[in-house]
């Protein structure tokens, strides 16, 4: 910063472009102000053609390097605002970049700190909501599944004793559906490094999180069809990935009526892998594709047997692949014609 420190003491040179342009200057000039002084000092002998050309060239190299040292110390502001959100991104680190210049570089250090301290701010504040919500929300529904745990053990009437277990039953949906939400919340500020991934083969990876949807699977006598092979492997980030697909196959099975076919498949090609995943349920309409990946889309509905939906799960999907540099789409030929999730994720 000691080169771009100095040359903003000039007040000649006001604008970013100017301290470029002056560095530029001298460096055009340094061979003509090197063959003056070198006349001026020297001992005043003749110099020949080769000669001159000689020391013109010699003045041309140092001032070339002279100029690209002068002008790569130049760009330290831009490198310092780069590494200072990259920085933030990968380790939530706030900058301390400074706020004393007044031309087009030090006006964007200034806007990436405030930046920088309002996202933070916001996202700190975001996180606290999450944490009140999660208290606030779920203690009380806690602590009435205890009470109608004591109903139920001591009341001795079948009719009361049935309300009570369809009020514990839904209280317990409700508490799963609220974790479920805020487990999401969580996730949406994650980046995803190389470091964090992983080769995991992913027919295994489909095995584990078709074991944690059984129950839906079993309860609707769905068949899951698995067309990949034993030994593809992908590199991912294992829990976040395996979340997507656990999500696009739930989505699946709960839009699916009962005793129908999921058919999950996946196909390498030369620059990325596809993944599908397909029901034959009840589909949706083709020009409302993308509406499903909008953040609390209207477009969230009851599954086949009401099961709930949080309106955020395709869109946190999405968010989660495109942070592995790939694309998730939804494609449906229209109402009770089921769908297909594809996933690109490139090599």
């Amino acid at each position: 910063m000691y080169v771009y420190h100095l040359l903003s003491r000039i007040s000649k040179l006001s604008k970013y472009s100017y301290k470029f342009l002056f560095i530029a200057f001298l460096g055009i000039h340094i061979p003509l102000i090197g063959i003056i002084i070198y006349s001026l000092l020297g001992n005043h002998v003749e110099l020949t053609q080769g000669q001159i050309i000689f020391w013109i060239l010699i003045f041309t190299l140092i001032a070339t390097g002279i100029t690209l040292y002068l002008l790569n110390q130049l760009l330290a502001p831009l490198i310092l605002s780069k590494e200072a959100l990259e920085n933030y991104i990968e380790s939530r680190k706030l900058p301390s970049l400074p706020s004393g210049y007044k031309d087009e570089a030090g006006v964007l250090m200034q806007k990436v700190q405030n930046t920088l301290v309002t996202m933070d701010e916001l996202v700190q504040a975001k996180n606290d909501m999450i944490e009140l919500i999660s208290h606030d929300l779920r203690s009380p529904i806690n602590r009435n599944l205890g009470l109608i745990a004591l109903a139920i053990s001591e009341n001795q009437e079948s009719e009361i004793d049935e309300y009570l277990k369809m009020i514990e039953k839904e209280s317990k949906k409700q508490i799963n559906l609220l974790g479920h939400l805020l487990k999401q919340l969580e996730r949406e500020e994650i980046e995803i490094g190389e470091d964090q991934k992983e080769i995991v083969l992913l027919k295994n990876l489909i095995t584990q999180k078709l074991e944690t949807l059984a129950d839906i699977i079993k309860q609707k006598r769905l068949q899951v069809n698995i067309n990949i092979s034993d030994q593809l492997k992908i590199k991912v980030d294992k829990e976040l990935f395996g979340q997507v697909l656990q999500n696009l196959i739930h989505n699946a099975s709960k839009f699916s009526n009962s005793e129908q076919i999921i058919e999950i498949s996946a196909e390498q090609e030369p620059n990325h892998l596809k993944i599908k995943v397909r029901d034959f349920g009840i589909g949706f309409s083709t020009e409302n594709s993308e509406r499903l990946f909008r953040r609390f889309t209207d477009m969230g509905r009851l599954g086949t047997q009401g099961e709930e939906s949080t309106g955020i799960g395709l869109y946190l999907s999405r968010r989660i692949i495109e942070r592995h540099s790939g694309s998730l789409k939804g494609s449906s030929d229209g109402k009770n014609k089921g769908a297909t999730f594809d996933i690109i994720i490139p090599n």
